[in-house]
């Protein structure tokens, strides 16, 4: 106690304060190290959230796309996969409904078609298209005819 009080009074410091003020710069020195590695992280993540917002634009256009050359090229199943992904992710896209429509009128599924155009129908009441109400006219008549057959 002595020897702390006399240190002390000249400023000098005992073996127990150097030790413990080491182990404080220690702390603190690795406390930088893992602020660091997060503000590494966080800048990364802000890198790669701005390239997949880029690449996410995209997206929609480049499904689109796909379905339509997967219906030119007969591919039904895929073209009505690339359409459904659309309109699960981008419900006011409305060419994706009017093709997948017309994807399901493609396989025979007339009734699957209506479906979609009423989806359609219902979430834009007002929208009008010339090609829209011609597909409308022909899954109306298929469905007609598959009745008649029953």
């Amino acid at each position: 106690m002595f020897k702390y009080l006399f240190f002390k009074l000249i400023g000098k410091k005992t073996s127990n304060q150097i030790n413990q003020e080491s182990k404080i710069d220690q702390i603190k020195e690795e406390g930088n190290k893992f602020i660091g590695i997060i503000s590494n992280f966080i800048i990364k993540l802000k890198e790669e959230s701005i390239t997949i917002r880029k690449k996410f634009k995209n997206l929609r256009d480049t499904n689109y796309k796909l379905g339509l050359s997967h219906i030119e090229r007969g591919n039904l199943s895929d073209a009505n996969l690339r359409f459904s992904i659309i309109i699960k992710f981008w419900p006011d896209f409305k060419e994706a409904y009017y093709q997948k429509a017309y994807v399901c009128m493609l396989e025979n599924d007339p009734k699957k078609a209506k479906l979609v155009v009423n989806r359609l129908q219902e979430l834009f009441p007002n929208y009008q298209d010339q090609s829209l109400n011609d597909l409308i006219c022909k899954i109306d008549l298929a469905i007609e005819n598959a009745n008649k057959n029953e």
